[in-house]
């Protein structure tokens, strides 16, 4: 055959293939859309959230808002604003979601109007004192069940310009999705003091185990800020970097003290204490890694009231460092 023939139906292939894609995007986008404005008219969420459009990716099979806007009612100067908001890793099994991933890009987050507005303001003051008028930056949240193992793993990461980087990743066990979708569904006879939902929850609840735990903090900038912060307020007007190198030699000290008193040995206490107070230096990290072998159990069942107690390993920090093998590093 001739090969002018062919690289002409490989380009015509290619032509119908990309514009059948365009097309199916675009059903995809109107689908998508119409799906969110149900979402938000039943949930009464159009005085709170605004948004330019929709738009989906067959391929990757993900649905994008961009340019949202959140506001909490008109005391808020300013809105919170994402550039997008992209949902992802979406899966349902036999009516159940179980996979989902929520990413938000160029989020911008007003902290001085919020404060101004009187919402959370005892919360943000610290943050407006530390000069973050405005935060800047992104954020993921997601979650994977997975039926076979009764496993649900839970991840978050949240990067904040100027300020710090955080990623979550936490893994439970033990619990059946469906058990758990059903009594959502249910909740109601919770609200009736139905007891037999009551003891459905005490019986679920003493089958969690903990799985895994992962945490990962960066700082970007909140540390020396936070300093410069305690160095306006000295009186004596030390400069920040002697009122950081104060701070952290009576944070090691108390830290030892506490871990001690807790049931750390000596060195134990010495050592995390110096690890948790490098991470307070400018640019300083803290890692948190589980290496479980058998999932842990979280509770256990009690005779008394509501028929449940928290684990061993959970009520001793010492022992939940050890049960967890937990490793804290720089």
């Amino acid at each position: 055959m001739n090969i002018k023939v062919v690289g002409a139906a490989v380009i015509a292939g290619a032509l119908l293939l990309g514009g059948g894609l365009v097309i199916a995007n675009n059903m995809a986008s109107k689908e998508a859309e119409r799906r969110v404005e149900d979402f938000i008219y039943d949930n009464k969420l159009r005085d709170f959230v605004r948004y330019d459009g929709v738009s989906a990716s067959v391929l990757s099979g993900s649905a994008t808002l961009n340019n949202v806007t959140l506001t909490s009612g008109p005391s808020l100067e300013k809105p919170v604003l994402i550039k997008r908001l992209t949902l992802s890793d979406y899966k349902e099994e036999e009516g159940n979601l179980v996979s989902v991933k929520l990413a938000a890009e160029g989020i911008e987050i007003p902290v001085t109007a919020i404060a101004r507005s009187g919402e959370m303001d005892a919360e943000l003051d610290l943050l407006v004192g530390m000069g973050y008028g405005t935060m800047t930056g992104s954020a993921m949240l997601g979650y994977k069940i997975t039926s076979r193992d009764r496993r649900i793993d839970l991840q978050m990461k949240v990067d904040l310009d100027d300020a710090m980087a955080v990623d979550w990743e936490l893994g439970l066990a033990g619990i059946d999705h469906r058990q758990v979708a059903d009594m959502v569904r249910n909740a109601h006879s919770l609200q009736d003091g139905n007891m037999m939902t009551l003891v459905e929850i005490a019986s679920m609840v003493t089958r969690l185990e903990l799985a895994s735990v992962n945490i990962d903090i960066r700082d970007k900038g909140a540390n020396s800020r936070s300093f410069e912060l305690l160095s306006e307020g000295d009186f004596t007007r030390k400069p920040a970097a002697e009122v950081a190198k104060t701070g952290r030699e009576k944070l090691l000290a108390q830290l030892t003290e506490e871990l001690h008193a807790v049931g750390f040995n000596e060195r134990e206490a010495a050592a995390l204490s110096q690890t948790l107070v490098n991470s307070s230096r400018e640019g300083g990290r803290l890692r948190v890694k589980s290496d479980i072998s058998r999932p842990l159990p979280v509770f256990v069942s009690s005779p008394r009231f509501p028929g449940v107690d928290i684990a061993a390993d959970f009520k001793d920090l010492r022992r939940f460092f050890q049960a967890a093998k937990l490793r804290v590093e720089n």
